[in-house]
């Protein structure tokens, strides 16, 4: 507002600089001075619509981002019977409702909507703007989850009979289409509830929330990969309560919602009582464990004053130590020793208490993770049986014109589909989509309900069962070798370049199950051999377009990764070998020295009835054995012939016999060494001190056979079973 268009409009503060007023309201609300912000509201009418931030924020912005509901409530209520300020927009077009719906603020909502008695005309127009991404405060709402201001704003939208209108932004996004995408089901629930003809909506890129909802890979089970105590936790120890329609029906459920309880951290299942029992002394021995730090804690604010005690008790020790030397010795023997214990009391405690909040953080996050694989399955069912069986395949085949509206409520909304299509280009269906990203239980669930989409094809003629090998999803695809009778089409079709299952089958993709390219180059041909013997032969064709059988297919698409895995082979046979090599070394000098000497001339060892010599003799037998193993298995991966069927079987059980040959020297090897120190400290009496300093001795051993485990089970793994889908590897070797 211009200073000229101030003064003429209100000439009774001529007196007062506007850029002085400005000033002052942005310093009291930066500051908190919120008495000053509202005082300034009322005596400067002309300043309720003033910018005081770079980014567009008038005051009541400030107090709705700052979320102080009083001060925005004495605001609103100040303005009068002005709706101005109320509409008053930042650089992103956002007024302070829309700020208050994306924090999901309801009282503020509250305030906004009805506090100042708006007429129909007015709250349509304060609910229906839209910001420069053409969202209403009910979209904004739903895009950020607000669960509470959403139902509060449904109702508000309800009276006017404008929800439809409000429930799109300008791209064709709907708000079952963000709630899907942020991951919100039961906001997406309670949407379907209310507004079902949402389903068959689409974007400007085509996508039905079926097709969001296919695109979520990682809410579904399908890519649950946990640890066995992780596992017992997910199935036994939490309880998820399944999705209901509890739709409010008046703004009181709404602001009852608000006022919810905490949530709990988990629930239990009844069916596991005596594990849940277990599990729950468990937690509460655990919880008064991490009291005592707190005590011990306390109890140090008391060491100051002892000081002065403890000097007079030093003072009083030496006179007595003048007396009894050996008592005075003694006491401080015992404070020491008093001090070290609790030192490491205190210690562990703390670090019990720590590993309990990092316990109870994968708890919760267990519960989120299973709170989404439940409610993803509801919302997927949920959305097929609402769809008819001609609204499905209707809703994913082309690329519709972007619209920013809605139709009418009462109107059948899928009526307005056929006239949006622009192009005749294909596109992915959702069961295509679901079997790219292998969510089995979407693929499944749709063929029961729509068989039909079995002939589903995107634009190079691929079927679900390409979709599924081509991208290695082998859950999807042994789910779908088990329906064979029913899918036999589908096995037997052919892409547009006359390519077969078993042609992508051995083609290599971007999908990569393991970062190491031997242990992947040994999957791609399992997989491939799966393939190849999971249906009857004459189901694939021999030769495609381009007139090449699978076999040499396989062969051209694995060139590089062969080159690849071999050099990784060569240079981590290499490096072990070195290693390895070392190792034989010492053992070799190991072997021909003995402790303790020889009794004279009768070469009989001086200690050859002592325990400890024979665990010497054995283990330095062994460490030499093993290593000169381990050296002669990596030379003969280093004159393997890199062939692509050696990754097979020949090179992979080379290196598993290498690595464990390796780690059984280096083992050997620390039993030697503690064994043949043992003889040297054997007369003194304290046994248990060295005990645990041979256990620290053997720490970077275990350390790196610890951080190896992942790649050695994996590589067991691969070596001995006939067919495993396989998970990524986090480290390898090398």
């Amino acid at each position: 507002m211009a200073y000229a268009e101030i003064v003429e409009q209100y000439p009774d503060i001529v007196e007062q600089d506007p850029e002085t007023v400005k000033h002052d309201l942005f310093t009291d609300a930066m500051e908190g001075n919120w008495e000053n912000v509202v005082d300034m509201y009322t005596k400067y009418p002309w300043a309720r619509n003033a910018k005081l931030t770079r980014s567009g924020e008038t005051a009541l912005h400030i107090a709705v981002i700052e979320r102080k509901e009083d001060t925005v409530k004495r605001l609103v209520e100040s303005v009068d019977e002005e709706i101005s300020p109320l509409m008053e927009t930042n650089n992103r077009g956002n007024t302070p409702l829309h700020l208050a719906a994306s924090i999901g603020n309801t009282a503020m909502c509250e305030c906004m909507c009805i506090s100042k008695q708006l007429s129909s005309r007015e709250l349509e127009q304060l609910l229906g703007h839209r910001n420069t991404a053409g969202e209403t405060p009910l979209f904004l709402a739903a895009l950020r989850g607000q669960k509470n201001a959403f139902h509060y704003l449904v109702e508000m939208c309800g009276s006017i009979g404008t929800a439809y209108e409000y429930a799109r932004r300008a791209d064709g996004e709907t708000i079952l289409h963000v709630a899907i995408s942020g991951e919100y089901f039961d906001l997406a629930y309670d949407i379907i509830a209310r507004y079902h003809k949402l389903i068959y909506s689409v974007n400007e890129n085509g996508d039905t929330p079926l097709h969001v909802l296919a695109s979520k890979t990682a809410v579904f089970t399908t890519t649950l990969h946990l640890s066995p105590f992780s596992r017992f936790i997910y199935h036994c120890c939490l309880h998820v309560k399944k999705l209901t329609d509890d739709k409010p029906d008046s703004y009181s459920m709404a602001m009852s919602i608000k006022r919810k309880r905490r949530p709990e951290k988990f629930r239990y299942n009844n069916n596991n009582k005596k594990s849940i029992q277990f599990f729950q002394s468990l937690l509460k021995m655990l919880k008064k464990m991490t009291t005592i730090p707190v005590s011990i804690i306390t109890s140090g604010k008391h060491m100051e004053a002892n000081k002065t005690t403890n000097a007079k008790d030093l003072e009083y020790g030496k006179g007595v130590t003048a007396l009894n030397p050996g008592n005075g010795s003694r006491n401080e023997k015992v404070m020491i020793i008093k001090f070290i214990s609790r030192s490491a009391m205190w210690f562990g405690r703390v670090l019990v208490w720590f590993r309990l909040k990092k316990f109870m953080e994968k708890l919760r996050k267990l519960r989120t993770r299973k709170e989404k694989n439940i409610w993803s399955l509801e919302i997927m069912k949920l959305l097929l049986e609402l769809s008819p069986s001609q609204k499905y395949d209707s809703s994913g085949g082309y690329n519709p014109r972007p619209t920013s509206s809605m139709p009418d409520g009462t109107d059948d909304f899928h009526n307005c589909l056929p006239e949006m299509w622009e192009t005749e280009q294909r596109r992915e269906t959702p069961i295509l989509l679901a079997a790219k990203n292998g969510i089995t239980e979407m693929v499944m669930e749709i063929l029961d309900v729509f068989p039909t989409a079995i002939l589903d094809r995107d634009s190079a003629n691929k079927n679900i069962v390409h979709l599924a090998v081509e991208n290695r999803r082998t859950q999807l695809y042994e789910e779908l070798v088990r329906n064979l009778r029913f899918y036999e089409s589908a096995f037997r079709d052919v892409d547009n370049n006359g390519n077969s299952v078993l042609h992508l089958a051995a083609t290599l993709g971007d999908h990569r199950l393991f970062p190491i390219a031997t242990l992947q180059m040994q999957w791609e041909i399992k997989w491939f051999k799966y393939v190849k013997e999971s249906v009857p032969r004459d189901f694939f064709l021999d030769r495609n377009d381009q007139n090449k059988t699978p076999k040499e297919v396989f062969r051209e698409s694995h060139e590089g990764l062969v080159k690849q895995a071999g050099k990784w082979l060569a240079g981590t046979s290499n490096s072990c070998s070195v290693v390895a090599t070392l190792v034989t070394t010492v053992a070799f000098a190991t072997t021909a020295t003995v402790p303790g000497g020889m009794k004279g001339d009768s070469g009989i060892p001086n200690l050859e009835r002592h325990p400890g010599f024979k665990v010497f003799a054995i283990s330095s037998l062994v460490a030499l054995s093993c290593s000169i193993t381990s050296v002669i298995a990596f030379l003969s991966i280093l004159t393997s012939r890199y062939d692509q069927e050696d990754f097979r079987r020949d090179l992979p059980k080379k290196l598993l016999v290498a690595l464990t040959t390796l780690f059984m020297s280096l083992a050997a090897m620390l039993v030697c060494f503690c064994a043949a120190h043992f003889f040297l400290v054997m007369d003194e009496s304290k046994h248990t001190a060295y005990l645990v300093g041979y256990a620290i001795a053997c720490l970077p051993v275990a350390y790196f056979a610890m951080m190896q485990f992942p790649f050695y089970y994996d590589l067991i793994i691969q070596s001995f079973t006939k067919f495993t889908g396989g998970k990524p590897l986090k480290k390898g070797p090398g």
